[in-house]
């Protein structure tokens, strides 16, 4: 685990992103506090880095494209546009169903990583344990897909990378804030069942690194 400010955290990430981007890379981002140390980081590189990086989202609620509840409406939010990179939402303007939309995001997600030679994600965790959008002893936590999953939960539909597409990650960080995400924190380096633990799965990516700011700014 390393201790760092957000800003420290970004420019973590950078350093990673500036090794690898040049050559194509897919760098796969989240939402919440996680989603501002992905677009920080990008901004943090040369132009002719950024071209070589294409950006999907890790995972994103089902709502309109224009909901300030979509992850990808956050990414906008905190600047993404800046970057010089392709990005690739997973919700569109135009109406489909839930399970169109997650066929079309693999689709895309797919096509990036034949093109791709690194694949980086920056990915947070929840006080419940969870990550990407795959939350405890969910649809999506006892998924057997290759790829993606769509699911319902109390709060949100959901569309999230499947338990299994982990082991295609070169390199993941995980980032957390705030002291009320310290258990949650210890929870991945201890050893627990990934269905109720999801964040355990970060151990089947090939190289991952906990970034941890104790206060959230």
């Amino acid at each position: 685990m390393t201790l760092c400010s957000k800003a420290e955290a970004a420019q973590i990430v950078a350093n990673q992103l500036a090794d690898a981007a040049n050559n194509k890379t897919v760098l796969l981002l989240s939402g919440g506090s996680s989603a501002a140390v992905g677009v920080r980081a990008l901004n943090l590189l040369h132009v002719d880095l950024q071209h070589n990086i294409t950006v999907l989202l890790a995972d994103e609620r089902f709502v309109a494209y224009d909901s300030t509840d979509s992850n990808a409406t956050l990414l906008k939010e905190l600047g993404i546009a800046r970057a010089q990179v392709g990005f690739i939402e997973v919700i569109r303007p135009q109406t489909l169903s839930r399970q169109d939309t997650a066929a079309l995001y693999w689709e895309n997600l797919q096509r990036s990583l034949t093109n791709a030679a690194h694949v980086i994600a920056v990915l947070g965790i929840g006080t419940d344990n969870h990550t990407a959008g795959i939350l405890p002893s969910s649809a999506a936590a006892e998924s057997q897909s290759e790829g993606v999953v769509d699911y319902s939960t109390d709060v949100f539909e959901r569309i999230t990378i499947a338990p299994n597409f982990f082991k295609n990650i070169d390199y993941a960080f995980v980032y957390a804030e705030g002291e009320d995400k310290e258990a949650a924190v210890q929870a991945i380096e201890d050893t627990h069942n990934v269905v109720t633990h999801p964040s355990q799965l970060v151990k089947n990516t090939k190289e991952w690194q906990l970034l941890f700011n104790r206060e959230k700014i």
